[in-house]
């Protein structure tokens, strides 16, 4: 027995609405990964291949900021990544605070991205700042870069 031209028709029309060949049908992930903690689709893993040894940035904080705060160290960490970004915009990429440890002393991290070094991913500012009577001083800074490639096999403090 041959089955009917109607009944052909609904069930091709049904394989496929199923199959998402509707004009109206919204783009799909090609490609998915599934691993054993997590499953990710088409997200590029990330760019970082390493992280260097912290640098001593000190001097170069404090002449940015040689004064006192007169605020709380969260307005103290927006005020610092404005100063960082407010410089030559060639040279600074995308600023924001990351974290801010409140207590004495206070510590502040901000991260850098986008830099024009295409060997770096980001770098992160860990800045400390101590209470004093007239507001807080930043005592010292230093920062950590994470590689795209790796860290150099010459310098553990720069990226390859």
């Amino acid at each position: 027995m041959r089955p009917s031209r109607v009944g052909v028709i609904v069930m091709l029309t049904a394989t496929l609405s199923a199959c998402g060949s509707s004009s109206k049908a919204s783009p799909q992930p090609t490609s998915t990964t599934r691993s054993a903690n997590a499953s990710t689709t088409t997200i590029p893993p990330s760019a970082v291949e390493g992280r260097t040894k912290w640098v001593d940035v000190t001097a170069r904080w404090k002449a940015l900021a040689p004064k006192p705060f007169k605020k709380d160290p969260e307005a103290v960490a927006r005020d610092l990544a404005a100063l960082w970004r407010g410089g030559d915009t060639s040279s600074v990429g995308i600023v924001e605070v990351v974290a801010v440890q409140k207590g004495e002393p206070a510590r502040i991290v901000i991260r850098e991205r986008d830099v024009p070094d295409d060997s770096i991913a980001a770098v992160d500012y860990e800045i400390t700042l101590e209470a004093g009577d007239e507001g807080w001083v930043l005592s010292k800074a230093r920062a950590q870069y994470s590689c795209r490639r790796a860290v150099s096999t010459d310098d553990p403090k720069q990226c390859a």
